[in-house]
């Protein structure tokens, strides 16, 4: 099936997917594998992949929603078949783990669970 190294991902007949950070957990769906990379030291902010069980990568998540551009994804898990990404002031997106497309944006207000985000109010100019 395939083997874990610190900063890559080596399939069966050789294939090599290799990243740029060290690899800090997988979550396996039937259509890919979401790979997470380690937030700290920071060294890639897109840091959440969709690989295929071929090594190669499908999809890489799109820059977190955030108060503070430099900061990555801290956690992915799996939710209904879908992947929820967190980065680390509470903004989730939930997205396809085949294709990374973005399904829901949420923000987490504890630990109780997720609430959708609010549009933010049109300005208005006195």
């Amino acid at each position: 099936m395939y083997e874990i190294e610190p900063k890559s991902m080596v399939f069966s007949g050789g294939k090599r997917c290799r990243f740029a950070g060290d690899i800090a957990e997988i979550v396996v769906f039937d259509e890919a594998l979401v790979v997470r990379l380690v937030d700290e030291p920071m060294t890639v902010l897109r840091n959440v992949f969709g690989v295929n069980y071929q090594g190669s990568i499908l999809w890489q998540i799109p820059r977190p929603v955030s108060f503070t551009l430099l900061r990555p994804y801290v956690s992915v898990t799996m939710n209904c078949g879908r992947i929820n990404a967190l980065s680390w002031d509470g903004h989730v997106l939930t997205l396809h783990p085949g294709s990374g497309i973005i399904l829901y944006e949420n923000y987490c207000t504890d630990e109780s669970g997720f609430h959708a985000r609010r549009s933010a109010q049109p300005r208005r100019w006195l």
